[in-house]
């Protein structure tokens, strides 16, 4: 689960502690450091009506930063990279370089599994079955990397897309 800290000095003040808050100090005379801690979650989590009409089932994609992919060499060994994604629905949109492994395991096996991933990229979800394919249409992948600039404040350029493989994720 994300989590914000907020830290802020309150000076002379030890009886007006308010819940929530963590208090060290070595003097009460001068400061007191108080560090609020903030749980971040989504607007309406929760709401069955408005994740059935985004896709979103059985995880709240947008807790994640990275999500791990799962991918199979040809003797069927497992290999787990850390990767940037957007959740469009159903799908998962991942992009990476042409000559990347991973595009090749997947261009010659398409079976791929996804879990989110922790701040240590270790799986924080379990495990979803997916079925990984290229997408082709041009206008469909300057969508996804618009996706993906807006969530990874403008992680792609203009040079790095046009070498850049989209790949679509969906459940299986």
């Amino acid at each position: 689960m994300c989590t914000a800290a907020l830290t802020a000095w309150i000076v002379r003040s030890p009886t007006r502690i308010m819940q929530g808050w963590r208090i060290s100090s070595n003097n009460w005379n001068t400061r007191v450091y108080a560090r609020l801690v903030i749980r971040a979650t989504p607007k309406n989590r929760g709401n069955k009506r408005l994740e059935k009409r985004r896709g979103v089932t059985d995880i709240d994609w947008i807790l994640y930063r990275t999500i791990l992919l799962e991918t199979f060499k040809q003797s069927g060994e497992a290999v787990n990279t850390p990767i940037w994604f957007v959740a469009d629905g159903e799908t998962l949109y991942i992009a990476t370089g042409q000559e990347a492994y991973k595009v090749k395991r997947l261009r010659r096996d398409p079976r791929a599994r996804v879990a989110g991933a922790d701040a240590a990229e270790n799986p924080a979800t379990e495990w979803i079955d997916m079925r990984a394919h290229v997408v082709e249409d041009e206008s469909e992948k300057a969508r996804i990397f618009d996706l993906l600039n807006r969530r990874y404040d403008n992680a792609w350029s203009e040079e790095e897309r046009a070498v850049a493989v989209v790949i679509g994720l969906d459940r299986t």
